[in-house]
């Protein structure tokens, strides 16, 4: 994890998030998602909280972070976070 979009879940920058690609997320699920900028033809991968139909950031760092709507076209899901690895 690099950023701070999910702190308010207890995931800060440093950990390592272990991703099962074959679970399908339910609601309240962190996945990884892979977001595609369609004008700059630019894909980012995230890791964010799923509220279906969307992918949200839950953070108290960031502001308004708008959420994204997943249509498995310019926004899919790759997996669910299983669990993490914190060093220390």
């Amino acid at each position: 994890m690099r950023g701070h979009a999910l702190d308010l879940e207890g995931i800060l920058p440093g950990d390592i998030l272990m991703v099962d690609i074959n679970r399908r997320p339910a609601p309240g699920d962190i996945v990884c998602a892979r977001v595609t900028d369609y004008t700059s033809g630019a894909a980012e991968t995230v890791f964010r909280l799923f509220q279906p139909p969307y992918v949200i950031a839950h953070s108290a760092r960031l502001g308004p972070v708008r959420p994204e709507q997943v249509d498995e076209v310019r926004v899919s899901i790759l997996g669910v976070v299983e669990g993490l690895i914190r060093p220390f």
